[in-house]
């Protein structure tokens, strides 16, 4: 893979969608100079090649792998799945092993490129997560991602929404809340303003999830009404987006909240068994036992 592919694959995707070179170069660059990357002769600068996926849409997700002649699209893809699939899992162990392995045979070449930076955001997690590095030093890495140099890489499938939702959890994890607090507004700020349609990383069911973080801290923090809200926005946004994967934490935290303010028995009790159906759906054994364990006086009416 190379500039040759990466200028064919930009030319079939601007005849896909019936653009002329000067419409696609309108705004970014000259006609002749999008020609010479359409023909693989020229190297597009990262800034241009940003705003020409934007244009292009989601079929250019890859754009950036094409750069780097060593690197396989699919199996970084593969590479990228198996640590969002730990993350999920919190298998940080795997996570570590797989971005030093990956770290180590990218910085050889010297480019600076999406998927190396993914990777350090993903080793300083788990680094993190076993204990490797400790709390300042966590922060001082995920922050230095955040440089100014690295802004046209993070708005690439969303990265600086990770990054982000990474510093404030750190923080919520070392009950500094009050930035913790910060960045998760950080956070849910820029989603308003990043291309949230195109991603591999579905940056619109990611906000869902740092709107659950930041509602666990406002509740952790004993501001039960903020809580409430930022619970109640991420349920709607949940059904909107037609994703259920947090939805039972959500009314599970909603109970919590309810429970704080001495709300009437039955709201409470409706919200903890909200929960429970729908972790049932999902087969989540770990929090089910956790609610069936703390929660059964309320449950039991719905059974």
């Amino acid at each position: 893979m190379g500039i040759k592919e990466l200028g064919q694959a930009i030319s079939m995707q601007r005849k896909k969608l019936k653009m002329t070179q000067a419409e696609l170069a309108e705004g970014i660059c000259t006609q002749p100079a999008l020609s010479s990357i359409e023909k693989g002769e020229t190297t597009p600068t990262l800034e241009n090649l940003f705003f020409l996926s934007l244009k292009l849409g989601n079929s250019l997700d890859d754009i950036l792998f094409y750069l780097n002649e060593s690197i396989d699209p699919t199996r970084v893809k593969g590479e990228i799945n198996t640590i969002e699939r730990s993350l999920s899992n919190q298998e940080y162990k795997i996570i570590q092993e797989l971005a030093d392995k990956e770290i180590k045979e990218l910085e050889g070449t010297g480019e600076v490129s999406w998927y190396l930076h993914y990777l350090f955001w993903a080793k300083y997690l788990s680094d993190y997560k076993l204990n490797i590095i400790g709390y300042q030093k966590a922060i001082d890495l995920c922050k230095s991602l955040l440089a100014e140099e690295y802004s046209i890489i993070n708005k690439m499938n969303s990265l600086s929404l990770r990054i982000l939702n990474t510093i404030a959890f750190i923080h919520a994890e070392n009950n500094n809340y009050d930035m913790s607090l910060m960045y998760f507004e950080k956070a849910l700020h820029a989603t308003d303003h990043l291309e949230m349609k195109h991603s591999m990383l579905s940056p619109e069911l990611f906000r869902v999830k740092m709107l659950y973080n930041k509602a666990k801290t406002q509740y952790d923090l004993g501001l039960y009404d903020e809580s409430i809200m930022t619970i109640q926005t991420g349920i709607r946004e949940s059904k909107q987006k037609e994703s259920m994967s947090l939805l039972g934490n959500f009314y599970y935290y909603l109970g919590q909240c309810y429970e704080k303010q001495e709300k009437e028995y039955q709201e409470i009790a409706d919200a903890y068994i909200k929960a429970k159906h729908i972790l049932e759906i999902l087969d989540r054994k770990k929090y089910l036992k956790i609610l069936n364990d703390l929660k059964y006086k309320y449950i039991k009416s719905g059974t």
